[in-house]
Order: C-alpha cells, then sequence, then structure tokens
C-alpha cells in the first residue's frame, strides 16, 4: 500500500488519497489543486466502484453524471478502464463557489466486470486544503450493494472584523 500526499499551493480544501494500487509518481489528477476533495481508491480492477458525492445544494456528482456546475468529476475507474489508476475523484476548486455546509458521500458496487459478487475492499478520503480530515473504508460484495451513507460538514470560514475608520466631520 503506497500513500503520497497532495501538495495545494491555494488555501482551500483537498483530499489526500491512500492508493492501494499505484505507482510512484504523483499522477496527473492531483493538479490542479482542488480545494475540496473527496477521492475513492480500490485494488480490484475487475469490478465497477462508482463514489458519489452530494452537495448541501443537493447536486450528485458520480462517473458520468453531475447537476451541479460547481464540483467536477476528475477521475473514473470501470472494469479495468481506469486511465489514472482504481480511484475515483470528485473536487471543486477554489476559482468556484463551493457550498458550505453538509456533504453526504457513498460508494455504490456497480458489479462485476466478468464476476458476479466479489470482494471490492475501498477507501474513500476528503479533505481540505491537502490537508486529510476525514478516512473510511469499506469491503462491498454484491452488485446493486452501496456502502453507508457518510457525512462531512464544509463550515463558512469566520469573517474577517474589519477595523473601521474614525468619521470625519
Amino acid at each position: 500500500m503506497k500513500t503520497f500526499k497532495l501538495i495545494s499551493p491555494g488555501l482551500g480544501i483537498a483530499v489526500c488519497l491512500l492508493a492501494i494500487s499505484c505507482n510512484d509518481d504523483v499522477p496527473d489528477v492531483m493538479s490542479p489543486s482542488y480545494d475540496l476533495r473527496f477521492d475513492l481508491a480500490f485494488e480490484n480492477l475487475q469490478t465497477d466502484l462508482n463514489l458519489v458525492v452530494k452537495d448541501p445544494k443537493g447536486n450528485l456528482y458520480y462517473q458520468g453524471f453531475q447537476n451541479g456546475s460547481e464540483g467536477q468529476v476528475v477521475t473514473y475507474c470501470a472494469c479495468g478502464d481506469c486511465p489514472k489508476g482504481a480511484k475515483e475523484t470528485i473536487g471543486w476548486t477554489s476559482e468556484q463557489d463551493i457550498p458550505f455546509g453538509v456533504y453526504q458521500y457513498w460508494v455504490e458496487h456497480q458489479g462485476g466486470c466478468d464476476q458476479e459478487n466479489i470482494l471490492s475492499p475501498y477507501t474513500v478520503q476528503v479533505s481540505k486544503a491537502g490537508v486529510l480530515v476525514q478516512r473510511d473504508t469499506g469491503t462491498l460484495k454484491y452488485n446493486g450493494n452501496h456502502s453507508p451513507v457518510r457525512t462531512f460538514m464544509l463550515e463558512a470560514p469566520e469573517p474577517i472584523p474589519v477595523e473601521t475608520a474614525p468619521l470625519l466631520r
């Protein structure tokens, strides 16, 4: 099991990825910097797992679908068609309006590619500003099965007090 860390030049939110199977190079998906990032990593390429994220506005994001304009489905992997390895990423950049509030996320087992009922261990990680803030692991076995729905709270930053100048008369 190898890990690599996201180097985030921005001040926003991002997720480091714990890769179960990866090469030693940091993949292209780590750039550009994503201020908020959800990553799914899994080791069984003979299955199709999907990461699903629901933002606080109710928009859904997953492989091949997004009904919100803020987030981006960055990578995908299905039945060995994995351009960036056995992982899926959904992220938001600092240039976008990242909704504050409760995010929900889960992993769906879409089926075995050549077999049914194969075990599919997975890891989902969430990061803010390149710092890991949440990690969940599990194993799915059956087509149509999904992980428990997890939540992540993105709180709005505290307002910065503005000093006021004395009134001129």
